[in-house]
């Protein structure tokens, strides 16, 4: 009997883990623009740092080396249809190196 309710507890748990977890990835997806701008702006160089160190590493486009990378100013916000998540799309040019 003590291993029903040990086994009513386990699911218990993992359904109120489950509920929560929907709960806080549906709030995030509901981010308003002036929000998602505000949190870009607060974030933008360490994103930008972050995406020239992941790009310049892959050895892509072979013989090039990633000389820098200069970014648009103002992004245009976008929201996924299937997921519902905010996305900022920035211009981009990079110069590469022979």
């Amino acid at each position: 009997m003590e291993a029903v309710w040990i086994i009513l507890g386990v699911v218990t748990a993992i359904c109120i883990f489950g509920i929560a977890v929907l709960w806080v990835r549906r709030s995030f997806q509901r981010v308003s623009v002036p929000d998602a701008k505000h949190m870009f702006d607060l974030q933008a160089q360490q994103l930008k740092s972050l995406f020239f160190t992941a790009a310049s590493s892959t050895g892509l486009p072979r013989g090039l080396t990633w000389k820098s990378c200069e970014f648009g100013t103002e992004p245009e916000f976008a929201r996924d249809k299937r997921s519902g998540e905010m996305l900022a799309l920035l211009p981009l040019t990079i110069a590469f190196e022979a």
